[in-house]
């Protein structure tokens, strides 16, 4: 899982290595060439070298979960952080990190209290927001020079609005 996921072909079932890398283009399976569908469901990655890999080779930005399964806030959002992964498949990539398999992940990344949502962008984390809300309520925004992320000069905008679409703004500074 460290370098990405497997996939298999809706249309010969073979299984497909999508590099994290190579997120933001089409996968094409290695046997038929059918175009693989975008990861429309939230991906585990629950031990800390899986997401240190996967958010520093990521080529989305990564909206993470970090939740518990004894969590009752965490089991209501569940389903919440699932619907923004299906409406934002291809744009964003959303993961699941289950605290309790890996009490380092938590510490590493800060976790005080779950549900958590952090949202990364270039390996960088640029938002976060605790407590459990309904898919129109996850409203993870962030602006920032992208001067400091990329080398250029433009202000970007992620937000995931009231339909479950994440909502990508770059403005030329």
């Amino acid at each position: 899982m460290n370098q990405g996921m497997i996939r298999s072909c809706p249309s010969c079932g073979r299984r497909n290595r999508v590099l994290w890398s190579r997120l933001d283009r089409e996968a094409r399976c290695g046997a038929c060439g059918t175009a693989l569908t975008p990861i429309a469901e939230p991906v585990a990655a629950d031990r800390g070298s899986e997401l240190d890999a996967l958010l520093r080779e990521a080529a989305l930005p990564v909206l993470v979960d970090f939740w518990a399964p004894w969590c009752g806030p965490c089991k209501m959002v569940a389903p919440e952080i699932a619907k923004v992964a299906e409406r934002n498949a291809g744009q964003v990539l959303v993961v699941k990190v289950n605290t309790e398999v890996d009490p380092a992940v938590g510490s590493a990344h800060r976790i005080q209290s779950i549900p958590t949502l952090a949202l990364f962008a270039e390996g960088r984390e640029v938002a976060r927001t605790m407590g459990a809300r309904p898919a129109a309520g996850i409203a993870l925004a962030y602006a920032a020079e992208d001067a400091e992320i990329t080398g250029t000069d433009r202000f970007t905008l992620i937000l995931v609005d009231a339909t479950f679409t994440v909502v990508l703004r770059v403005f030329d500074l």
